[in-house]
């Protein structure tokens, strides 16, 4: 749970709208399937550096009005750094099993 603790609400956003491309994948015609899951990996990746640029705004505005607190502003910022790759690794699961799944229910060419 740390992990999506750490993340902030872009892992939850991430994890509900993947959740929700799956559905949607698995429930269309087999020939609208790949394009489905294609266009799932671009918004995997599209929510993954959402969530990053906000995580990264979150700890800049928090240092700004807690600055001191915080003798060591730079141990702070890496925290919040490794904190918010979070969203990135996040993102990057959801874009190889999106892009695994495109490949796997692509239409085959006519003979």
């Amino acid at each position: 749970m740390n992990y999506m603790h750490e993340g902030g609400w872009g892992m939850w956003a991430l994890l509900v709208t993947s959740i929700g491309i799956a559905v949607w994948g698995v429930t269309r015609p087999k020939a609208e399937r790949s394009a489905v899951f294609s266009a799932g990996v671009l918004v995997a990746l599209a929510e993954g550096i959402l969530g990053m640029a906000t995580g990264m705004e979150a700890v800049a505005s928090h240092l700004a009005a807690r600055g001191g607190e915080y003798p060591d502003k730079g141990a702070a910022v890496a925290m919040g750094l490794g904190e918010l790759a979070n969203n990135g690794t996040f993102a990057v699961f959801f874009a190889a099993l999106f892009g695994l799944a495109a490949l796997l229910t692509r239409p085959k060419a006519p003979a």
